[in-house]
């Protein structure tokens, strides 16, 4: 079984870096800056960005995330 995480706040992916060096596989980007989006899509180019958190009407830019329960 392949483990998989989502990368909130990924900044330039040095989380995403040191998971990958440890088999885990990012599935998902979530950054706000432009720059650094741009750098995640050229570095992982087969890994969604999912920065809509922050492009919601609200002009709001947090979001609830909770842990999964067990």
């Amino acid at each position: 079984m392949t483990r998989t995480h989502v990368d909130l706040f990924s900044g330039i992916g040095g989380f995403g870096l040191a998971a990958e060096a440890n088999g885990v596989k990012t599935i998902t980007f979530c950054e706000n800056d432009g720059r650094c989006r741009q750098f995640l899509s050229k570095s992982w180019p087969g890994v969604n960005d999912r920065n809509l958190l922050f492009r919601r009407g609200s002009g709001s830019k947090s979001a609830w995330v909770t842990p999964p329960s067990e």
